[in-house]
């Protein structure tokens, strides 16, 4: 299963749709199949380091 795959199953068990930016952020938490803890800061880094667009208040 792809990162992307494992992120979009893990938005849609939750009832969420899967928007670009949510799938993004779900890429990064659960991408690799394993559960992070992080905060909003350093979410939001990993974020801007990847080149993509998602503001902090997501």
């Amino acid at each position: 299963m792809t990162s992307i795959q494992r992120a979009t199953n893990w938005l849609l068990s939750s009832n969420l749709r899967p928007t670009r930016q949510r799938l993004v952020l779900a890429e990064i938490l659960v991408g690799d199949g394993k559960h992070r803890h992080v905060t909003a800061e350093s979410l939001f880094e990993q974020v801007n380091k990847r080149a993509d667009k998602v503001s902090l208040a997501t």
